[in-house]
């Protein structure tokens, strides 16, 4: 279980910081954005910390994301790039 875990944090931690920096944010702009400490954004990108629930949905929420599974699974990280240039193609 325990291997689980820190495969589920490795793939949000990767998944977090892809979106963070197709944004062109840093830490402090997420975590400004998201209305959580700088230290919780850290701590999960680096795959330190387990963030509750509430955090997800606050991290999706500022990332703009249409559902948590882009945030924590199941969308491969090539998909998620693909929505995003796609997107910024038609707000252009």
């Amino acid at each position: 279980m325990a291997c689980g875990i820190a495969r589920d944090r490795a793939v949000l931690a990767e998944r977090l910081g892809h979106l963070r920096h197709l944004r062109g944010w840093n830490w402090a702009d997420l975590a400004r954005e998201a209305g959580i400490h700088v230290v919780q954004v850290q701590g999960i990108e680096e795959g330190r910390r387990e963030p509750r629930f509430g955090t997800l949905i606050k991290l999706a929420s500022a990332l703009r994301l249409h559902s948590l599974d882009e945030l924590v699974g199941p969308l491969p990280l090539e998909a998620i790039g693909v929505v995003e240039s796609q997107q910024a193609r038609r707000l252009s």
